[in-house]
């Protein structure tokens, strides 16, 4: 599974342009999909000198990816085209369905190991 995880607010706690420290169990879960042999990809809007902060915070914290947002090449040769948005089986993002988020009525995932793995009740309403 291709897996594109936000930076900002979802693998580190800290307000942009700063990098705070990462939640509890995050690396782990990250790692730990990816040694599994999911594909990684870290979506972000930083760019420039902020993209490589991020990349040498990730790399000091041994958090281990795959591409920064990048598509995997397969999928670029195989449709033909690199597109801007990035191509992934699920997006984890402080947003959406990461680990803030806070649509009425539905639980947020508490991990990215929740949003790839996990049974995905969340989209059933009501569901606590």
């Amino acid at each position: 599974m291709i897996i594109a995880v936000d930076f900002d607010g979802t693998i580190h706690d800290g307000q942009w342009p700063g990098i705070g420290p990462p939640p509890a169990e995050c690396a782990g879960e990250i790692n730990a999909l990816r040694a599994e042999g999911h594909y990684i990809i870290i979506w972000t809007c930083r760019e420039g000198r902020r993209q490589t902060e991020m990349v040498n915070w990730l790399l000091e914290q041994d958090i281990h990816f795959d591409r920064v947002n990048d598509h995997r090449p397969d999928q670029v040769a195989a449709y033909g085209s690199d597109a801007r948005k990035v191509y992934a089986h699920c997006y984890v993002d402080d947003k959406n369905v990461g680990r803030h988020a806070a649509v009425e009525g539905h639980r947020p995932l508490d991990s990215p190991a929740e949003a790839a793995t996990g049974p995905h009740r969340w989209l059933e309403r009501g569901e606590a």
